[in-house]
């Protein structure tokens, strides 16, 4: 009785682990190149808006350009979408 217990737990392990692994590996393992990233998208839009709104003020105002101002509410977007494609991001860049 206990060997044919021992065997059936090792057999339930040996599925739970079969499992376990092809979902890893189908989901975790698999890598994808740097501009498929939202979150690195989401980042280099932040980093050029940022430094639109630095550079606005300073350089071009000097020069005659006249450009519009960034509304506050497209950096909350911003940040929202950096988050979200944080939690929802299943692949590793590499």
């Amino acid at each position: 009785m206990g060997i044919i217990r021992t065997k059936i737990i090792q057999l339930f392990c040996d599925v739970i682990f079969k499992r376990v692994k092809s979902k890893l590996e189908g989901k975790f393992m698999e890598n994808k190149k740097w501009y498929q990233s939202k979150g690195i998208w989401a980042g280099l839009v932040t980093i050029l808006i940022a430094v639109y709104g630095t550079i606005q003020p300073l350089v071009l105002s000097n020069f005659g350009f006249t450009l519009p101002n960034i509304p506050e509410w497209i950096y909350i977007l911003l940040g929202y979408f950096g988050f979200y494609s944080r939690k929802t991001a299943d692949t590793k860049i590499g």
